[in-house]
């Protein structure tokens, strides 16, 4: 019975000390948490959350959202979400909304103890619309197509799906119709191509967009599309009317709202010709100038040219001209026959530069009588004199590279050639005939008692000069008088070999002749079996051309060549620098009269008449011809010259062709 006491005491302590650690114990309670703010709301969905700051001293088992249109929303309701469990921030996504609808949303969180709610976030979700468009401004109209689309600045709340321009004929076109583009979808500015257009015909155009609520359209635009036509155009004036061809062209101003696909000129007999004629041509495409050559045209023959140009709808032509195929250079040439009847000349040929082109060449008559063989543009004739300016251009050539001066003495110790040909008669002063006397026909000898050239044929250049450098006194002092003298020519031709060691014709081809392009001048032969391959026949019924020294004159008188060659030849000396010349300007006009306004060189020898011609700033020409006049070589050259500058002055429509090329 002691015992029961104790053990009473006992269980009271231990009673005691179990209450005391039940006391102890955290108490549970309802989690703390707060509702995150309604973001990305969109007419049928939203997103939020909740953030957990503490789960109520027991784990959250559920946590989400809930939403209601009806304030303080439970989870009892079906729009709720499951996101996880556990304290701290959760995000959630509300979905299945309707669009401009008000909504009360609470995060809640569940634990042992139940559900807590944050606070409350009211919202309110997007209203669906079509979408808000313009329509941009029509551009690029042509008779078939024309560019437009638009610009989508709000897409209703929804995605733009499609998008592009519809048109037609009456107003407030819809995508029911056929005629729009599909330019992609989403908003921003778009392009559309409108094809397929009538030409000259109102069409109506609208933008549209399309998304899941239906189509909107923008701002209704009219516009007319291009009329379709021929092309408007002007034939242009004809120029270069020769006797089998001129030059025209045209200058299509409008296209006709259609691209010029064929361009050209068509000519016939008859008026109002058109592109079923085979004589036309084709000169590319496209608008604006176009030159025309028109060819095979029939001399004397009066032609209606018009300029045409071909697009979709059809052909358009130019304004009528008429010309009738005529050479400019028909009044001239019968002036040219005429001569030739009176003077007896087999042959004749002829050129003219204008401005540095060969504008004219031509030849009339005969070659060799006999074989009737004609005169062509490359028959050779023998030139004479015209053979000096050739030499003078070796000799400046010469000075120019420093090799020479026109002031050097000639003959004796102190002269070019030395005692070469013997030795000067003392107090003969022909020691002091310098280049420049010789050039200028100023040294001082005469043709007394004869031209020194045409006497003793059999003797050779050594021989003539020693002759004449002995025995043949002065008439003048050197530098004094002028008097025309073949000799000194001679003896320039040999200061030309012994400054360049070369022979003298060798010299003039390679480094004068063939720098201008010129290849077939060369010294000619003397008698007819040395006739050169398109070398004409001389004619002359008073004395041979076939007796004299032709080689022995060289340099004064001995050169063959064609009209196109000195028509090459004058125009590199001749300071009108289109073509460049040979030579500076200061070196050639040292030969005073290759710096006048107007100059002429002739050549006359049994048998052959020749004209060089610097007719002004603008024109040269040349006449060749296989005969001469006696007594006098200078009647048919004073005749041939005075009616090439008359019929020369008369010619308005000059040729732009340049015969060199």
């Amino acid at each position: 019975m002691k015992i029961f006491p104790s053990l009473l005491y006992l269980v009271f302590f231990l009673g005691f000390i179990m209450c005391s650690k039940e006391d102890d114990k955290p108490q549970k309670s309802l989690p703390t948490l707060t509702t995150v703010s309604v973001l990305s709301v969109l007419p049928n969905s939203a997103t939020s959350g909740g953030n957990i700051t503490f789960d109520g001293n027991s784990p959250v088992t559920a946590r989400g959202v809930v939403w209601s249109t009806s304030p303080n929303p439970t989870i009892d309701l079906p729009t709720k979400t499951s996101d996880g469990n556990g304290t701290g921030i959760f995000s959630s996504n509300l979905t299945d909304l309707d669009e401009n609808t008000t909504y009360h949303v609470r995060a809640y969180a569940t634990n042992s103890e139940g559900t807590a709610y944050g606070n409350e976030v009211v919202f309110n979700t997007l209203e669906l619309t079509v979408p808000t468009l313009t329509t941009a401004t029509i551009s690029n109209i042509s008779p078939n197509s024309a560019v437009s689309g638009g610009n989508i600045t709000f897409d209703g709340n929804s995605q733009v799906t499609v998008r592009g321009v519809v048109w037609g004929t009456s107003p407030d076109p819809t995508i029911d119709l056929p005629t729009k583009t599909s330019d992609g979808s989403g908003t921003g500015s778009f392009t559309g191509n409108l094809s397929d257009l009538l030409d000259n015909t109102t069409y109506y155009v609208r933008a549209y967009a399309t998304n899941e609520q239906g189509t909107a359209y923008g701002n209704e635009l009219i516009f007319t599309t291009l009329e379709l036509s021929v092309p408007t155009l002007t034939t242009a004036a004809i120029t270069d009317i020769l006797q089998n061809s001129a030059s025209s062209g045209g200058n299509i101003t409008l296209d006709g709202n259609s691209p010029v696909t064929a361009r050209g000129v068509v000519w016939g007999i008859n008026p109002n010709p058109t592109i079923d004629l085979p004589t036309k041509t084709s000169d590319g495409n496209g608008t604006g100038n176009f030159t025309s050559k028109l060819t095979n045209l029939l001399e004397n023959t009066t032609y209606y040219v018009r300029a045409y140009g071909t697009n979709e709808v059809g052909t358009g032509y130019g304004n009528e001209l008429t010309f009738q195929a005529v050479s400019p250079f028909f009044a001239l040439e019968n002036a040219i026959k005429i001569k030739m009847g009176q003077y007896s000349i087999p042959g004749v040929s002829m050129a003219i530069t204008r401005n540095e082109k060969l504008v004219y060449l031509k030849s009339l008559g005969y070659a060799d009588k006999e074989s009737n063989e004609p005169a062509s543009g490359n028959s050779l004739y023998r030139i004479g004199s015209i053979s000096k300016p050739v030499t003078v251009v070796a000799i400046l050539k010469l000075v120019h590279e420093g090799k020479l001066s026109m002031d050097q003495k000639v003959f004796g110790l102190n002269g070019v050639l030395g005692n070469d040909f013997g030795e000067v008669p003392a107090g003969s002063d022909k020691d002091l005939i310098t280049v420049r006397h010789l050039v200028e026909h100023k040294s001082g000898w005469t043709n007394t008692p004869g031209d020194p050239m045409f006497l003793n044929i059999n003797f050779t250049q050594e021989q003539i000069i020693r002759e004449v450098l002995t025995n043949r006194p002065l008439t003048y002092k050197p530098g004094e008088t002028n008097f025309y003298y073949n000799f000194g020519y001679c003896v320039l031709g040999r200061v030309i070999e012994k400054i360049t060691q070369m022979t003298y014709e060798t010299y003039v081809q390679t480094e004068i002749l063939k720098p201008m392009g010129i290849n077939e001048m060369k010294i000619g032969g003397n008698t007819l079996a040395d006739r050169f391959p398109n070398e004409v026949k001389y004619y002359q019924n008073e004395f041979s051309p076939y007796i004299m020294n032709v080689k022995r004159l060289d340099s004064t008188g001995g050169w063959i060549a064609s009209a196109k060659d000195l028509a090459r030849f004058i125009v590199r000396i001749d300071r009108m620098n289109v073509v460049p010349d040979i030579l500076p300007t200061n070196i050639l006009i040292q030969n005073p009269y290759f710096g006048f306004l107007s100059w002429r060189h002739g050549g006359a020898l049994p048998g052959t008449s020749a004209i060089l011609y610097r007719l002004d700033n603008t024109l040269n020409f040349v006449i060749l011809v296989n005969t001469s006049s006696m007594p006098s070589h200078a009647l048919i050259n004073n005749d041939l010259n005075e009616t090439m500058i008359n019929q020369i002055r008369l010619i308005n429509n000059w040729p732009s062709e340049d015969l060199f090329d």
